[in-house]
């Protein structure tokens, strides 16, 4: 199979016909990696809302384009400054039976807002008034265009089952954190209802046929497995045990496309891989300086270091060797596609090691330093193989980055807890819009701005353009404040965006299904012919 780097980088859906009346069917998927939790408020991470989005429904949904559809919400409008009323739909009933009204609704929201994830998201709803029990008005403390994409983001609970099995409250997601029983268990009004969770191995669903919506697919056992090995889940592919792999590696797909009976789905993925560095801690974590003894102060605090590594980290090379093609460079804080993206200034430092050098001489640094790099084996495509390639390039400019390869729930554990100082992270927008990656991933961290912002970088004038875009309704005005913000972080490196990755389904070929860009496996548009 031929590489070919990906050149039109849009947020679009790949859908192949289904076939009608198609006869039911199992269906058994895999990847590296596992959700991190059943809990629908505890873990704002692809894979995880992937897995949870089969069993739960949104307020309001996504289509295959991305665009806004209807979901437990029929309709919504603003009803005048920042009040948005949501007519939700009836006769939807949660798995174990229980009816859906507004209640449930008010309760999501409420329960998703202090100290989860989707904070971000909930936190300036000021008010929930239930009109009657499909009638919901939600209103935020500023004006707000953006709610209904928002609310996309954010399963929806029975209150009265949360509250039977202790689960009112998000559960926490740390390393030593005590499960509650929504962590492996669920209860949604989703098309498919779960029927195994084996946390690390499998995790088993069948198909609801009382789902309110349309379920075009014949998908009716899925079986999601975790195969940590990429050779094993190539040979699993290929021996027929498991149908499709999210991730094929990207070494085995000449292999994949030439078997008889399988194919590859390719397409481009609105998540940003990029380089954070700790900008906020006066002496970095995991730092040395040539003679093994702790850093004196912070290099990544200097704009030159940061530049200094721009100019030695050589993407193209990273695309071209290490993902074979399979990438588009970055350079700012958006992804194509999204609005508020502009591509006049999406451009990244030139490799160029004589420049980098002399800023890190210029800097003081010139001898360089070690530092710890936190990567996670078993997240990205390619992330251990992407992190050597860099630790290497940066070598030539004296810096010994130290890979700490780890696997992702170590990796993301860590990186909440904010225990390094150098690390890499692919991110993606939640909301499908340039301010969800401007609010969460770089405005000063506190909560509920800047969560993901783990290398602290801080700039007033950026949360001030940030902060106006919250309320912002002119187009005209909301552009000039997306290209100051996303300029502002270029310009002071706020961290070293490097490329989008694509995404790579293998599969039979007797698998109909629908690749969206945002990584997200949806049963309901799989056949299996």
């Amino acid at each position: 199979m031929k590489h070919v780097r990906l050149t039109g980088f849009v947020v679009a859906a790949m859908a192949f016909a289904l076939s009608d009346g198609a006869s039911a069917a199992k269906f058994v998927y895999a990847s590296q990696g596992d959700p991190r939790t059943l809990d629908p408020h505890a873990m704002n991470e692809q894979l995880t809302l992937s897995i949870q989005t089969q069993i739960y429904d949104t307020l309001v949904g996504r289509g295959k384009d991305l665009g806004l559809v209807p979901s437990l919400a029929t309709s919504w409008e603003n009803t005048g400054g920042a009040t948005w009323r949501f007519t939700l739909r009836q006769g939807v009933k949660f798995h174990e039976g229980q009816d859906f009204t507004a209640e449930d609704v008010a309760f999501s929201i409420e329960r998703g807002k202090p100290g989860s994830q989707f904070r971000a998201f909930l936190a300036h709803i000021t008010d929930v008034q239930i009109v009657d029990d499909y009638t919901i008005d939600v209103t935020t403390a500023v004006v707000d265009p953006l709610l209904p994409g928002k609310l996309s983001t954010l399963n929806i609970m029975d209150k009265d089952w949360a509250a039977e099995h202790d689960s009112e409250t998000v559960s926490d997601i740390g390393a030593d954190a005590e499960e509650i029983y929504a962590t492996r268990h669920a209860n949604g009004t989703g098309p498919y209802r779960l029927r195994l969770r084996e946390p690390g191995i499998r995790t088993e669903l069948v198909r609801n046929d009382d789902w309110w919506g349309d379920n075009p697919g014949n998908v009716t056992e899925a079986t999601y497995l975790q195969i940590t090995s990429a050779p094993t889940r190539v040979a699993a592919l290929l021996s027929g045990e498991v149908d499709m792999i999210m991730d094929a590696p990207l070494q085995d797909l000449p292999r994949i496309t030439s078997s008889p009976g399988l194919k590859v789905l390719q397409g481009p993925e609105i998540r940003t891989l990029l380089l954070g560095m700790d900008q906020h801690r006066e002496q970095p974590l995991h730092a040395f300086d040539g003679d093994g003894n702790p850093l004196a102060g912070n290099p990544f605090k200097d704009l030159r270091v940061r530049q200094a590594i721009g100019h030695a980290v050589n993407v193209d090379a990273l695309i071209d060797r290490v993902l074979r093609g399979n990438g588009v460079p970055a350079g700012i804080v958006s992804i194509p596609g999204l609005n508020g993206y502009d591509a006049d200034l999406d451009h990244r430092p030139a490799f160029d090691l004589d420049r980098a050098r002399s800023l890190m001489n210029e800097a003081g640094w010139g001898d360089g330093f070690r530092i710890g790099f936190l990567c996670p084996n078993n997240r990205y495509v390619n992330d251990t193989e992407v992190c050597r390639a860099i630790a290497g390039q940066l070598a030539q400019i004296e810096i010994e980055a130290e890979v700490d390869s780890v696997p992702r729930n170590v990796y993301f554990s860590r990186l909440l807890e904010i225990d390094t100082s150098f690390y890499i992270i692919g991110l993606t927008a939640s909301a499908y819009d340039t301010f969800d990656l401007l609010q969460s991933n770089l405005m000063t961290r506190e909560p509920p701005d800047g969560q993901v912002n783990f290398g602290r970088w801080s700039n007033a004038d950026y949360d001030a353009a940030v902060n106006a875009l919250k309320s912002e309704i002119d187009p005209a005005k909301r552009g000039e404040l997306y290209r100051r913000a996303i300029t502002l972080a270029r310009d002071d490196v706020a961290d070293l965006r490097l490329y989008h990755q694509a995404i790579n389904w293998a599969m039979k070929s007797n698998i109909d299904a629908t690749l969206r860009s945002d990584n997200f496996v949806h049963l309901k548009w799989i056949t299996v012919n």
